[in-house]
C-alpha cells in the first residue's frame, strides 16, 4: 500500500498499515524535531560527563571543517554585541601594539575607560616567567581574562557586568596552549 511519508512527504511503498515513516533517518528526524529539549539535555549531560571526549570530537570537527566554524563565528559576530566586541577589542587592541603608535585613537580603549600606556604597563607586569613582550606579539602569549568574559551578561558598553568584564585588573596575559586548554574555567 502507497502512504505519505509524514516528516519528508515522500511517497513511499508502506509493508505494515502503522508505518508512517519511508526510512529510519525520517523517523529519528521527526523524533529529535519532537524531543529537542531532552536531546539538548542528554547532550550537556555526555558533554559534562565526558569532557576530554568531546573536546577531542570538536577539535578534530574544526580540522575538518574550517569552513563551517568560519560561518558559526561569522553569525555569532552579527547576533551577538558581547562577541562582536570581543573579537573586535582584541583585535584591536593588538594592531594598535604591533604598530607601536602610542596616540593611536582606538577606540575600545575609550569603551574601556583606559589608556594604551596603563594597559600596556598592566600587560607587561603579568608577563609569566620566560616571557617577553615581543611573545605578545608574536602570538605565544594571549590577553586572558581572569574571570572569563563567558560569565558576564552584557548587551551594552555601559553595563556594569561590561565594565568589570573589561576591568585592567581582570585582564593578564598567558601562554597560548594555557589560556586555551582553561577556556571559560574559573575559580573564586
Amino acid at each position: 500500500m502507497k502512504k505519505t511519508c509524514i516528516n519528508c512527504g515522500v511517497e513511499f511503498e508502506a509493508i505494515r498499515k502503522d508505518k508512517v515513516y519511508c526510512n529510519k533517518s525520517c523517523k529519528n528526524n521527526m523524533w529529535f524535531k519532537k524531543n529537542k529539549l531532552y536531546k539538548y539535555d542528554y547532550d550537556h549531560k555526555r558533554r559534562l560527563e565526558n569532557p576530554e571526549v568531546f573536546a577531542k570530537y570538536t577539535k578534530e570537527f574544526r580540522l575538518r571543517n574550517p569552513d563551517k566554524r568560519y560561518f558559526y563565528d561569522k553569525k555569532l559576530l552579527q547576533k551577538s554585541f558581547k562577541h562582536r566586541f570581543y573579537k573586535s577589542c582584541l583585535t584591536a587592541i593588538k594592531k594598535s601594539y604591533l604598530r607601536g603608535n602610542i596616540e593611536t585613537k582606538c577606540k575600545y580603549f575609550l569603551f574601556l575607560n583606559i589608556s594604551y600606556v596603563n594597559l600596556k604597563k598592566h600587560l607587561i607586569s603579568t608577563l609569566p616567567l620566560g616571557y617577553e613582550w615581543s611573545d605578545y606579539l608574536s602570538g605565544k602569549l594571549h590577553i586572558d581574562h581572569i574571570k572569563p568574559h563567558s560569565l558576564f551578561e552584557y548587551e551594552s558598553c555601559s553595563d556594569e557586568s561590561f565594565k568589570e568584564c573589561w576591568s585592567i585588573n581582570n585582564l593578564r596575559l598567558l601562554e597560548k596552549e594555557k589560556n586555551i586548554k582553561k577556556s571559560n574555567y574559573y575559580e573564586d
